[in-house]
């Protein structure tokens, strides 16, 4: 009897991350209060679509899956929460995008300041954040900065029949720091890996 193998790399970068910011901000339990949905709704609530559509477009810098073009006004006309024109014809889907949009906003204001604050109380700087130029410093670090240290993170996962190993890339020291800074544990990452049966 011959055993089949299956083996999928796929990424998850900053999506843990940023899960976990939206989590803490209570994105999602305060959309679903004030958002009620109709009965026939089955899925996930709204809320909770809504925070996982927010966490790709802060991930990806893209609302539309096509390239977003500059902070409020930087980053509210251009990378990374464009308001670039995608033909919307209702006033409510407008107000709708535009509202996610300045969530999205709030959420890479809170990641600096949140960064930042720590940073300042322990008299800190991050270094490794500067393409080019790993030894500098800073100590007012961006949310781009920030997420971008945590691009090109993989998930392996093998399966051999019904027997499934999946490991996650080991966080990098700045990868870690981030996160102590930002008070989200490296568990959002190392929950990503482990062992199961698949039941048939």
């Amino acid at each position: 009897m011959s055993k089949t193998l299956d083996v999928t790399s796929e990424r998850v970068d900053d999506i843990p991350l940023l899960l976990a910011q939206l989590e803490w901000m209570g994105v999602q339990e305060l959309l679903d209060k004030h958002f009620v949905t109709h009965g026939n709704w089955k899925s996930l609530s709204l809320g909770w679509c809504s925070v996982v559509w927010l966490s790709y477009i802060l991930s990806q810098a893209d609302h539309r899956l096509s390239y977003v073009e500059d902070w409020a006004n930087k980053r509210f006309k251009g990378f990374p929460l464009s308001l670039t024109p995608i033909y919307l014809q209702r006033e409510d889907h407008i107000k709708g995008l535009i509202r996610l949009l300045l969530i999205a906003l709030r959420v890479l204001t809170l990641l600096e300041f949140q960064v930042r604050r720590h940073l300042a109380d322990k008299k800190q700087k991050l270094s490794g954040l500067y393409a080019g130029n790993p030894k500098r410093t800073t100590n007012r670090p961006t949310a781009e900065q920030l997420l971008s240290v945590f691009k090109e993170i993989n998930r392996v996962t093998v399966a051999i029949d019904s027997q499934v190993d999946s490991q996650i890339e080991q966080l990098s020291p700045l990868q870690q720091e981030i996160l102590t800074l930002l008070e989200i544990p490296v568990e959002i990452y190392t929950q990503l890996k482990g062992k199961f049966n698949l039941v048939s």
